[in-house]
């Protein structure tokens, strides 16, 4: 690899880590990740565009490095690779406080003006999970016997969206991430080649469903949440987005690539009842701030 960074970005580091096809050095105390390309090829431009922005407003995420081409992407045994230069490197895991931080200071560079759908790509996500099943579902019997719970959650957070105004502007878009977890630290949050324009309900949702899957007490942080000066479209989204098991289909997708045991999806299926059950509060809990329209499914918990 220190061909590649020579030839390539006229780099010459003396020490390489590597943790699978990921390489990681330091040149003059800066920090340096050469990694595959994480997202699409269109993304990449604005990716690097928005990180350039914010770099020179002094928030400092990973910059995208260009090669001596003065191309983002550079091939390896056929594998496109992406530089990026290390502002934030803390391990060190957010929090809540974190993550509302984060959004508040990057606003300045989105366009409110973006539309996105996301009944449409929720949809299409549900269709391929429907054909997944369909084509190795014989492999998979835990998931095949599972899945169909879970799509009826999706289904159920895909109809809540008819009452969010789609087309309008009353959500406001912040930097996002492609997922946010307990886990996350200081460097993936800085971390250009995750970002992706979205409510601000999305990283905040994944945040809380990820902590609560890995029994975490998320309940004071969840109302100092509700607790923000949302409008109502924006808590029916954060309620349809908790409802969306995401945190399923991540697993899902790890397995059917092979990153997973299948068995491992076990320990998501046995929170079932305690996240229903979270569902329900949170449901309740936000009808003190807006109405929400009427879901039969709870009926059986006795609230009505």
């Amino acid at each position: 690899m220190n061909n590649v960074l020579n030839y390539y970005y006229q780099l010459y580091p003396t020490n390489i880590h590597q943790n699978n096809k990921v390489f990681y050095f330091e040149i003059d105390s800066n920090s340096y990740i050469f990694s595959p390309l994480p997202v699409d090829y269109q993304k990449i431009k604005e990716l690097y565009n928005l990180s350039n922005q914010l770099i020179q407003f002094q928030i400092f995420v990973h910059q995208i490095i260009p090669n001596t081409n003065n191309e983002l992407i550079t091939s390896v045994n056929n594998i496109p690779y992406i530089l990026t230069k290390q502002f934030q490197t803390s391990k060190e895991s957010i929090n809540l406080l974190d993550l509302l931080r984060f959004q508040e200071q990057t606003s300045f560079v989105i366009q409110q003006n973006k539309k996105i759908n996301w009944k449409n790509l929720w949809s299409s996500k549900i269709d391929y999970f429907e054909y997944q099943i369909n084509q190795f579902g014989k492999k998979y019997p835990i998931i095949r016997k599972s899945c169909s719970y879970y799509i009826g959650l999706a289904e159920m957070a895909i109809s809540l969206l008819n009452f969010v105004d789609l087309e309008g502007t009353h959500y406001n878009l912040v930097l996002s991430h492609q997922r946010i977890t307990h886990k996350t630290t200081f460097s993936d949050l800085f971390n250009s080649l995750q970002f992706v324009i979205d409510s601000r309900t999305r990283d905040v949702a994944e945040y809380f469903k990820d902590k609560f899957i890995h029994n975490f007490y998320i309940m004071d942080e969840l109302n100092d949440f509700l607790n923000q000066s949302l409008n109502s479209e924006e808590y029916l989204l954060f309620f349809a987005r908790m409802l969306f098991p995401s945190y399923y289909f991540d697993y899902f997708e790890m397995i059917m690539r092979g990153d997973k045991a299948e068995k491992e999806i076990l320990k998501i299926i046995e929170k079932n009842k305690d996240f229903e059950e979270l569902l329900v509060e949170l449901y309740y809990t936000i009808q003190q701030y807006t109405r929400l329209p009427e879901i039969d499914w709870f009926k059986f918990y006795g609230r009505y």
